[in-house]
């Protein structure tokens, strides 16, 4: 990320991260019927697409947050072993490897993701476009997330 952008996300996260975390608590059953249904829905999108293979290949989460989407991946069938997740902050990083030390989490810049071509099968993106506001920065993790995807892949 240019330097001005990732900054601006690192100031964002950094106050937002408090009082929204608060809101998704998952004793909250709204919060958890909301997550219940988006794993449902992903599942049967893997399923009607003929992919739910995919999962038993390498995954990669960009802008992995805490890592509980890489999670809720390895509960549909995807291996720990083969799991990956990224984000430009390393307080999140830090509290995925102590959550999920069975998977590996890296603090990266999504512009520059230090995979080789093609190194994954699955790549994720659940909330990390929404918090890039700069058009140049969005292309250019945009077009990094299709540089590591194998030509198959799937971009979810």
């Amino acid at each position: 990320m240019s330097d001005s952008e990732g900054d601006r996300i690192r100031r964002v996260y950094r106050h937002y991260m408090p009082t929204v975390s608060a809101r998704w608590d998952p004793d909250n059953i709204g919060n958890r019927v909301i997550v219940r249904d988006r794993w449902r829905l992903t599942r049967k999108l893997f399923e009607r697409s003929g992919q739910l293979s995919l999962l038993h290949g390498r995954v990669l989460d960009v802008g992995c947050g805490v890592g509980k989407v890489l999670r809720g991946f390895i509960e549909m069938g995807a291996r720990p072993d083969k799991c990956v997740g990224v984000d430009l902050l390393p307080e999140r990083i830090k509290e995925a490897q102590e959550t999920y030390p069975d998977i590996e989490f890296h603090c990266a810049n999504g512009e520059h993701l230090s995979f080789p071509d093609g190194a994954f099968d699955v790549a994720l993106a659940f909330t990390l476009f929404s918090s890039i506001l700069d058009d140049g920065t969005a292309a250019a993790v945009a077009r990094e997330i299709t540089r590591v995807l194998t030509p198959a892949g799937a971009l979810v």
